[in-house]
């Protein structure tokens, strides 16, 4: 049931770090998600190997945000790229 307001309740999350475990359910939202309609380049590119594939190689940039009753209802991944720019020095993007 709605608020008398009309806004949707609030809901607790926790953003902590992926485990192997939440790889199905990321990846089953971004199935939900990443459509042709809305994103046709990732539609063609989200499969589970591409979770997979964050998840063993950046797994410190892999974020979910779980609720209190154990869902998770949504993720980050990332990765870091290191770019050199003038004079030698590097960049982490």
């Amino acid at each position: 049931m709605l608020p008398d307001n009309g806004t949707k309740p609030k809901v607790d999350v926790t953003i902590r770090q992926m485990e192997i475990d939440d790889v199905s359910a990321v990846y089953h939202i971004g199935e939900e998600l990443f459509t042709s309609d809305e994103f046709p380049i990732l539609y063609r590119t989200w499969d589970p190997y591409e979770v997979t594939d964050y998840f063993t190689s950046e797994s410190e940039y892999c974020l979910v945000a779980e609720t209190e009753d154990g869902r998770i209802v949504g993720f980050i991944l990332a990765n870091r790229i290191e770019k050199r720019v003038r004079h030698g020095k590097s960049m982490a993007i």
